[in-house]
């Protein structure tokens, strides 16, 4: 009999909020891709028929040099010879062959027992008629749902071997991660973690992308979290059968891939990469002036070429997207906070608009304020373009010397924009009388940059009906859009605050 079979294995985000460093972080999110990694392995071993759909288990998945998880925690596999037995038997070893991931010196008899009792390995079997013609992921994931809200955690801590290894900081470096087998089989040319030969990279070497950012600027003290996920996925796996879906996770894997690549390449490190799923780290501006952003908007490209690209997903009407919930914060705040605003953002990215395909962005300043938009990823060459306005000799005070006149007039904006809207002036007029708000004599050199400025307001916000928007909180859906008169004003300033951001000189107000 055909049997269709998930297995769901956590506590993934749990574990990972224990983190508190870039390469603790890594370690708690490898540990469970390794998990899944070998939980595949056992299958195949058990059931010698078996078809794994998801994730795509083929022979470059099953190389672990470049210390990248690419394994998600969710596998789905079929078999005609299912046996009960030996699937608690695979699963028990997977629990306990995990201690093999930490170094001897963590390891004894109470940590192998403490590790079968946290580790959250649960499964559910279908029969081929339980299906109802649907694909196997979109007939499990429901069960696999409730399934994941089942956790059985140990009362008592005092074996926590995985809390013992993420807090062993020994200066610059993680002691134990350093001796971890994990760590130890990363290949010398592929490890995002290894600063030298006694240390990892650390919040703060990231936020300067490794000591290559010199310039005397706040932003080399702030760094990025990114969570990005697929869009709409239910609604494309509604349009695959059971053998598109492997094709599907390959397409996933080059994807993981090529994401990797980018995103070391631009001086961040990649935390976890399985299925349509990413999380990383990044300084907010790269050492050649690329900030994060413009690397979101590149990984999305990427993962629509990758999975348009699949051979049984060519002929598909709708291919799927992605969007990010990008956190940026002091290096100084905690890494656990910069994770769950991550996620907040994400799942904001994804409902905070009608339509999905976003990035959601906080910047949370030193100082407590922040600074907010959500921005559709085919705008974002409205938000390069905002960041990118000619730069003048005295950069941030050009661009506070925009906000704060637009800021002090903006209810005659709020007018000229309602009358150019019903086409009562054009271009010309409207140029005009914004040209006449900045008529102190002290902002004359800067003429030329209040015009761009103008320019790029009128095209995209006043008659351009950006998508871009402001959202008012973190837990509210309720925004300010570019779609009325008063809120393109709103939005067009917090895409000035973002720019001056990034402008701002050490020292100073926060």
């Amino acid at each position: 009999m055909h049997r269709y079979v998930g297995i769901t294995i956590g506590p993934i985000f749990d574990t990972i909020l224990d983190a508190s460093s870039p390469a603790a972080l890594w370690f708690a999110s490898s540990l469970f891709s390794d998990a899944a990694r070998r939980t595949c392995i056992e299958v195949n071993h058990a059931f010698s028929d078996a078809v794994i759909y998801s994730p795509y288990f083929g022979q470059e998945t099953q190389k672990t040099g470049d210390g990248i998880g690419k394994f998600h925690d969710r596998i789905i596999f079929s078999t005609q010879m299912y046996d009960c037995q030996k699937m608690q038997q695979l699963i028990l070893k997977v629990k306990r062959d995990t201690a093999a991931c930490f170094p001897e010196q963590l390891v004894n008899l109470q940590a192998v027992e403490f590790l079968e009792r946290y580790l959250q390995i649960h499964y559910i079997v279908l029969e081929e008629a339980e299906l109802q013609n649907q694909n196997c992921i979109l007939a499990l994931s429901p069960y696999l749902d409730l399934l994941e809200l089942m956790k059985l955690f140990p009362k008592d801590h005092a074996d926590n071997v995985i809390r013992k290894l993420l807090f062993g900081e020994e200066k610059s470096g993680n002691v134990y991660i350093k001796k971890s087998p994990l760590f130890q089989r990363i290949r010398e040319d592929q490890n995002q973690l290894k600063k030298d030969q006694n240390g990892l990279w650390t919040i703060e070497d990231i936020a300067c992308q490794r000591g290559k950012i010199t310039e005397k600027l706040k932003r080399k003290d702030y760094y990025a979290v990114i969570a990005a996920d697929g869009d709409n996925m239910g609604k494309f796996l509604q349009t695959l059968e059971n053998h598109e879906v492997t094709e599907f996770s390959r397409g996933c894997l080059l994807y993981d891939g090529e994401a990797c690549k980018e995103i070391g390449g631009f001086g961040g490190m990649t935390i976890y990469a399985g299925g349509d799923d990413l999380l990383f780290l990044s300084p907010v501006v790269n050492a050649e002036g690329k900030s994060v952003f413009e690397l979101c908007a590149k990984i999305a490209k990427l993962f629509h070429d990758k999975i348009e690209a699949a051979s049984s997903i060519q002929s598909r009407q709708y291919i799927p997207t992605v969007s990010f919930g990008i956190a940026v914060q002091h290096k100084k705040y905690p890494l656990y906070e910069a994770l769950a605003n991550a996620r907040i953002l994400l799942d904001l990215a994804k409902t905070g608009m009608p339509q999905k395909n976003n990035m959601a962005i906080e910047v949370l300043k030193h100082s407590g304020r922040s600074i907010r938009a959500i921005v559709p990823n085919p705008e974002h060459g409205v938000l390069r373009e905002v960041l990118h306005l000619r730069d003048e000799k005295e950069k941030e005070k050009t661009v506070h010397s925009v906000i704060y006149t637009l800021q002090k007039f903006k209810k005659l904006i709020f007018i000229l924009n309602q009358k150019a809207r019903n086409q009562e002036i054009d271009a010309c007029a409207y140029e005009h009388a914004f040209m006449n708000l900045f008529d102190h004599s002290e902002q004359d050199a800067a003429e030329g940059y209040f015009k761009a400025a103008c320019h790029t307001y009128w095209k995209y916000f006043v008659i351009g009906h950006s998508k871009i928007c402001v959202p008012q909180g973190l837990n509210t859906k309720k925004q300010d859009t570019a779609d009325d008169a008063d809120g393109c004003l709103k939005t067009f300033l917090n895409l000035l605050l973002l720019k001056k951001f990034l402008l701002e000189k050490e020292g100073g107000e926060n």
